[in-house]
């Protein structure tokens, strides 16, 4: 009986203790910062008698491997303040190692040791600043943002010193109050957190707790007391930029030069609210895009390169409204003018040009959260000879594209917004306007949650009628803890449309489905990390109402305790399928008979020098005997501590593809649909090689080659009810099509803000007849083509006011 006795005491003091462990971690820790007046000079060593007035903090806990588990590495940390800037002072120890000390370009983490912090102003969990270095001084900056996804295009001007004394790594950091927005209240507390990673063990660890089952990574900050008698400091720069390009097109080997000069200006409205303005941009330097042949029925999805339109945006990426490739895209009706004119054509530009864009945003001391966006693009024309005389033809209208966005944060890290958007495209064409709301709610725990998102489209021409649409969807479940579920619902009418100014895949739509995950952070067995998810996924069209597919899924991910991440995932469709798009007409269907698919992938320790990453898969349809498979190969080579080599080869094969040839009208006035069977082949090679001759400037090379070959076997008419009959079309549809693209660039950031880039840009593209070639012969006859090629120069200064007129430190 004692010994019962004792088992339940026993028992009792263990549970009472891990409850007691689990409590403390997730008390909300706090760092008081204090005020001085001295001069502190970053050198990596803390001498200054200022840094005395502050306490250190410590007692990290991982985020990874072992998610609550104490730090194996001591680290400590303090905070001082003055007029302008905030200090961080940290010493990081190390067991019988030193950092890892890779050489990467600016706002590249890799596989170095780094520390930093995140900052969110507002301490209300919506947007948060990180600002991190490296071991050899590289400065990485981002925003985090309210649903947990990092920009990284965000950048900041702040400062920072390392120095490895031997035992520890000694960084100093200064963060002016100008890089980042807050309130005006004379005394403030602040979300704060330390964050630092040590590549050696692959630990990642915070001085407030990050539990990986609680949604949420910035309302799991610490807390930075006692600033006090802050006045947000006038946010004014400017940023000049003068570049130089030579360069030809792919019709003519002659070279042409052009000097472009322009500038980009922010300026803080007030403590909370800053306009972004580019005049005459110049964004020829930016990568290439990776194009593809597209057989699909749906426009492809490019992602936004140009540094204006991805810093700063995220406000206004509301469901799909703001796809800023619109801006400045291929002009309307630059291929008609290819496929009227043909020979006849002088010059048909391909981009419309964007002669300015401004962007206002901020947030006010009440979590109300307000963004403007005006861009305007010019008229386009292209110039050709009708009738043996030149004429201008307009390809493109002079556009004005607006946007609007309120964003109210409420408790519980919820928030409810409207926006609203708007494209004007001239008396001779039409005007565009999308109004919609969204709101997230959470309950206090941050367990459950529901979201949601309504939207009208309106489109008004002078000569039509007023086409009117509306879209809406919600997502509410269970959002933290090991076992996670939801249930969505997507709903979009068949004259919706957005893509003036946003990008919609597809109307027309009535979708829903239902997720159930299942995470492991804690180790098990081999792993240290393991998620489940299964899924049901379920599409109908809206109008009329017909059913379109079902599809099951079961993925898992799993990290091992060596480092070594893989996955798999199962999917199939056991019904047939109605595709109404593929035929591209209206009032036709394809039937796509039941399918299965498998894919998995594998990815070794990062930190080995050289390493490859393995995915591939299949689909199935054994009615059609379609098969197709894939595989990609992505070695990653550690040249040097500064040089890094990263490859890629991707080869997908698809055997008895049914798809969308083309259509016509006979001799009897009947619409023919005509669908074939083919043969399709991708083969893309990548290679990037990345040199970093200091923290300052760094080389990035870049080459790419994509082939795609179509080859049909058979023809079918296509019915309306989805029957597919023998066709006695035999058109020659085979060919191959070819995108190569070089992007080289050396970047060296002379000045804080300041950059000067040179740039070699290199491309060729088109189409052939299938039979001429291999793939050897195919790549030997690319390179006979003509090519562009285009060489740059782009110098940009940075202009702070405060520096300038205030002798600011």
């Amino acid at each position: 009986m004692k010994k019962l006795y004792l088992f339940l005491l026993l028992t009792v003091v263990l549970c009472s203790g891990s409850l007691f462990s689990q409590s403390t971690l997730s008390q909300k820790r706090y760092i008081k910062s204090e005020r001085v007046s001295d001069k502190i000079t970053l050198d990596g060593i803390l001498s200054e008698e200022a840094w005395e007035k502050s306490e250190f903090v410590g007692d990290f806990i991982q985020e990874d491997p072992y998610n609550g588990k104490h730090s194996d590495y001591d680290t400590k940390v303090k905070l001082i303040y003055d007029d302008n800037s905030i200090y961080i002072g940290a010493i990081l120890s190390y067991k019988n190692a030193k950092p890892a000390n890779l050489l990467t370009k600016r706002d590249v983490f890799q596989l170095t040791d780094y520390f930093g912090l995140f900052i969110d102003p507002y301490n209300d969990g919506t947007t948060s600043y990180g600002f991190f270095t490296t071991s050899e001084d590289v400065q990485i900056d981002q925003k985090l943002l309210k649903n947990d996804r990092r920009d990284g295009n965000w950048n900041a001007i702040w400062y920072n010193k390392s120095k490895w004394d031997g035992d520890h790594l000694i960084v100093e950091m200064r963060i002016p109050f100008s890089s980042l927005r807050f309130s005006s209240k004379s005394s403030k507390n602040w979300g704060i957190n330390f964050v630092r990673m040590v590549q050696h063990s692959k630990e990642k660890s915070t001085w407030n707790f990050i539990d990986k089952n609680v949604n949420g990574y910035s309302s799991q900050f610490g807390e930075l007391r006692g600033l006090s008698d802050i006045d947000p400091p006038l946010r004014l720069s400017f940023l000049p930029y003068l570049s130089s390009t030579i360069d030809n097109t792919e019709t003519s080997s002659t070279y042409k030069a052009n000097i472009n000069y322009g500038m980009d200006l922010k300026l803080g409205l007030n403590e909370s609210f800053t306009l972004d303005m580019t005049l005459i941009p110049d964004f020829g330097q930016v990568r290439s895009d990776d194009k593809i042949r597209n057989l699909s029925a749906f426009e492809v999805y490019y992602n936004e390169q140009r540094p204006f339109f991805t810093e700063g945006t995220e406000l206004f990426n509301k469901n799909g409204v703001f796809y800023s490739r619109r801006i400045g895209r291929k002009p309307k009706d630059y291929g008609d003018i290819n496929d009227d004119y043909e020979d006849n054509i002088i010059s048909n530009p391909d981009v419309v040009p964007l002669l300015n864009a401004t962007k206002i945003s901020g947030k006010t001391k009440k979590g109300l959260g307000v963004g403007v966006f005006n861009a305007i693009t010019n008229s386009t024309y292209a110039k050709v000879i009708d009738n043996g005389e030149t004429r201008k033809i307009e390809t493109e209208p002079f556009t004005n594209y607006n946007m609007l966005v309120i964003d109210q944060a409420l408790k519980n890290n919820s928030n409810i917004g409207f926006y609203n958007t708007n494209v004007y495209r001239g008396n001779k064409r039409y005007t565009a306007n999308v109004t919609g709301g969204n709101f997230r709610l959470r309950d206090k725990s941050n367990t459950y949650g529901i979201s949601g998102n309504a939207q009208i489209s309106q489109k008004y021409d002078k000569d039509d009628a007023p086409e009117f649409g509306h879209r809406f969807s919600y997502d509410v479940g269970k959002i933290s803890g090991k076992w996670q579920f939801n249930h969505w619902a997507y709903f979009v009418s068949k004259d919706y449309d957005h893509n003036d100014m946003g990008y919609l895949r597809r109307s027309n739509v009535i979708s829903d489905g239902v997720n159930l995950k299942y995470n492991i952070y804690e180790p098990i067995g081999p792993f240290l990390f393991l998620s489940q998810r299964v899924w049901i996924y379920h599409r109908m069209l809206e109008s009329p109402r017909k059913y379109e597919a079902i599809t099951f899924g079961y993925k898992i991910n799993a990290t091992t305790k060596k480092q070594i991440s893989l996955g798999m995932e199962f999917k199939f469709n056991p019904y047939e399928q109605d595709d109404y798009f593929e035929p591209r007409n209206d009032g036709y269907v394809f039937k796509k008979p039941a399918w299965h698919g498998f894919s998995a992938w594998m990815s070794p320790d990062y930190r080995k020098k050289f390493i490859v990453d393995v995915s591939g898969g299949y689909n199935y349809i054994s009615e059609f005997d379609m098969f197709s498979y894939r595989f990609a190969l992505k070695p990653r080579w550690r040249l040097s501590n500064s040089i890094f080599l990263i490859g890629r080869t991707e080869f997908v094969n698809t055997d008895n593809q049914y798809g969308y040839v083309t259509d016509f009208d006979d001799s009897s006035g009947d619409l023919n649909i005509i669908m074939g069977r083919r043969s399709v082949v991708n083969l893309t090679n990548t290679l990037e090689l990345n040199v970093s001759f200091n923290s300052k400037s760094s080389l990035a090379f870049r080459m790419r080659h994509y082939w795609n070959t179509v080859e049909y076997d058979k023809f079918f008419r296509l019915h309306a009810d989805g029957d597919l009959v023998t066709s006695a079309y035999n058109d020659n549809n085979d060919e191959t099509f070819n995108a190569f693209n070089i992007d080289m660039s050396y970047n060296w950031n002379f000045a804080p803000g300041s950059e000067l880039t040179l740039s070699w840009k290199n491309a060729v593209s088109g189409d052939e007849e299938l039979a001429r070639y291999n793939y050897i012969d195919n790549v030997d006859n690319l390179f006979r083509e003509d090519m562009l090629n285009a060489f740059s120069v782009k110098l940009l200064y940075y202009i702070d006011y405060n520096r300038l007129f205030r002798k600011q430190s």
